[in-house]
């Protein structure tokens, strides 16, 4: 996060620069949890989060600097359970074309067997 370079340098930060085969991807990551574990995890609760991030990949893919510019952004969702990843989907189906963009988002379900990363 920290070596990718933005101009203005107070810009949104992205979490990682990855490449596939020479194509640099750029990558977020946001967490679809609730404490205490098991609470609703609403599309009320999943919207506004959702749109944060894909508005911060959004500024942090218009001003990366040239050097350090990816093709596309992906946005990785841990989602703590189902009804999490389906919150998720149901956001993500209600937002503008114009926040979705092209971001690929990837939801990552793991059941609650990861409470280190809450």
């Amino acid at each position: 996060e920290t070596e990718i370079a933005y101009d203005p340098i107070t810009s949104v930060k992205t979490d990682m620069l990855v490449e596939f085969d020479g194509v640099r991807v750029g990558v977020s990551v946001v967490r679809a949890y609730r404490f205490p574990p098991g609470s609703p995890y609403t599309v009320d609760v999943a919207t506004p989060i959702l749109t944060g991030k894909l508005e911060d990949i959004l500024e942090s893919s218009a001003n990366v600097v040239a050097e350090d510019s990816w093709q596309k952004q992906i946005l990785a969702v841990v989602a703590y359970g189902d009804m999490h990843a389906e919150s998720i989907r149901a956001a993500w189906d209600a937002l503008d074309p114009a926040v979705r963009a092209d971001t690929i988002v990837y939801v990552i379900v793991t059941d609650g067997e990861d409470m280190a990363l809450y």
